[in-house]
């Protein structure tokens, strides 16, 4: 597990002494390709010390969800400056170009690009949605690699105005992860849990006769085509 440290000078000497973590991932759905498990430590203000546990392969948006709660207006700066840090962590914070915008909105439920543009830290560089670019589940930053070819690619869902789709060169989730993950995405803020079921079922159908049709086998992975768990 790689060890990140954004400590202020008041930081405790051991990094065993600050025990508050305010995200945590570990359980979430495996849902793209990612790079290793890494814990963040760091300081926002003085006197307060924090860390996150995140698996870049897993599903953020419960996470997040559970981390601001009911709407995005009601976040705290506390909120929006734990998010700074772990967008910073994942390379989203800068530059934002539109590779990383649409990577956003692939990764963050629809309603957090809100908490940056509050008084205190303005910041309007997330809000576009770019509707016209599929989104790629299981590979968001898709798009940074100018070699990847959009052949690779197979559109399962719509939803919301978005486009979603599957890299077939990288694993592959489930029907029932992905119908989690879109909904989630695009309605966890704005939809009671009985509204998202109904969607999660009614895009996991959809899902799954697009998967069929194309012979995508959950679980795949590429090259050497070793497979998990069934």
């Amino acid at each position: 597990m790689r060890i990140l440290k954004h400590l202020g000078y008041d930081a405790p000497v051991m990094l065993s002494a600050i025990d508050t973590c305010v995200l945590d991932n570990r359980r979430a759905p495996e849902i793209r390709i990612g790079g290793e498990i890494f814990t963040t430590y760091y300081s926002i203000e003085w006197c307060y010390h924090i860390k996150h546990i995140i698996d870049p392969r897993r599903s953020y948006v419960h996470a997040v969800l559970t981390l601001i709660g009911d709407s995005p207006e009601q976040a705290t700066w506390v909120d929006h400056d734990i998010l700074h840090r772990l967008m910073q962590d994942l390379g989203l914070w800068e530059p934002v170009d539109w590779v990383r915008q649409v990577a956003f909105r692939t990764l963050f439920p629809r309603g957090t690009e809100r908490i940056f543009t509050r008084a205190y830290h303005p910041d309007t560089r997330y809000e576009a949605v770019r509707s016209e670019i599929v989104r790629v589940l299981n590979n968001p930053f898709f798009y940074a690699d100018r070699n990847a070819s959009e052949r690779r690619l197979v559109e399962i869902a719509s939803d919301d105005g978005l486009r979603f789709a599957l890299d077939r060169a990288v694993f592959l989730p489930t029907p029932e992860m992905l119908s989690r993950e879109i909904a989630l995405l695009n309605h966890g803020f704005t939809e009671p849990e009985h509204r998202i079921a109904a969607l999660r079922k009614s895009l996991e159908e959809r899902i799954s006769r697009e998967m069929d049709a194309y012979g995508l086998v959950p679980w795949r992975r590429f090259p050497d085509g070793g497979e998990g768990p069934a």
